[in-house]
């Protein structure tokens, strides 16, 4: 490994990593109709999507907010594509 192929870990604090959840809000609330008209009764990426508003306003990051964005991860299996994505976006938003 040369030194141009290592990179250098990006510290982010709370208030940051906030910040960066309230951006990833601005997308993945977009897509949750499109999952919703899918999947109406599963309310698990909707439930990814509340834990991260509650931790982007100033709520804890806890291992509950990591469950609730696997839960969303699994909601994917909806069969449709578009719908699959959404629920994944939920996922990744919520794991920043």
């Amino acid at each position: 490994m040369t030194a141009s192929d290592r990179t250098d870990p990006i510290a982010l604090t709370l208030d940051d990593l906030r910040a960066v959840g309230r951006w990833a809000l601005g997308s993945v609330e977009r897509a949750l109709p499109v999952f919703e008209a899918h999947a109406s009764s599963d309310p698990r990426p909707r439930k990814a999507i509340e834990g991260l508003k509650a931790f982007a306003n100033g709520g804890t990051r806890t291992a509950e907010l990591r469950a609730l964005g696997w839960a969303a991860w699994a909601a994917r299996k909806v069969g449709d594509p578009a719908a699959a994505a959404a629920a994944r976006a939920a996922c990744l938003a919520v794991g920043i």
